[in-house]
């Protein structure tokens, strides 16, 4: 199975991320493998890179999720790692007659093992692209539905950082 079959863009260097002006997010997969957001990339059915990995990880239940991040620049912002899923989705804050915006990341993730459908998720909004966490709450996994909540398989094993 390669996860390039859905799109997934494995390599930073394929051409679809600006690394000068965009910020995006990078999740390492329990086989070692990289997948990054390329939102919008052209010839793509789904434009979403989060939901076509939602997708492949569904498909395909021995992989999951071990590692989380945003990257903007020489930037970085970390989930903690190994965790039992993991959730994904922007926001856009504006004020009425307000001429700008707040752009942010919502990234959440679920302690296990999980129990029941109230156990918490743990969410961070991160200003983007300053990647500065400015919100943080909880909310029963019951309320984040697939895709934007991706869940790992029972069991998975979180290999060692590369440094």
């Amino acid at each position: 199975m390669d996860v390039r079959d859905y799109g997934l863009a494995t390599d930073l260097h394929d051409g679809f991320i600006d690394l000068v002006h965009s910020y995006y997010w990078r999740v390492t997969l329990s086989n070692g493998q990289m997948v990054f957001q390329d939102d919008g990339r052209p010839g793509l059915e789904i434009s979403s890179a989060w939901i076509r990995l939602a997708n492949c990880l569904r498909d395909n239940p021995q992989l999951g999720i071990t590692r989380f991040g945003v990257y903007f620049a020489s930037n970085s912002h970390f989930l903690p790692d190994g965790q039992e899923g993991y959730y994904f989705s922007k926001g856009t804050l504006q004020g009425l007659g307000a001429s700008s915006s707040l752009d942010y990341y919502v990234m959440g993730w679920l302690e296990g093992p999980t129990h029941n459908q109230y156990d918490p998720v743990h969410f961070q909004w991160v200003k983007v692209p300053e990647l500065i966490p400015i919100k943080t709450y909880n909310r029963p996994i019951v309320e984040c539905p697939f895709p934007a909540m991706i869940l790992n398989p029972s069991g998975l094993t979180v290999p060692p950082l590369e440094l």
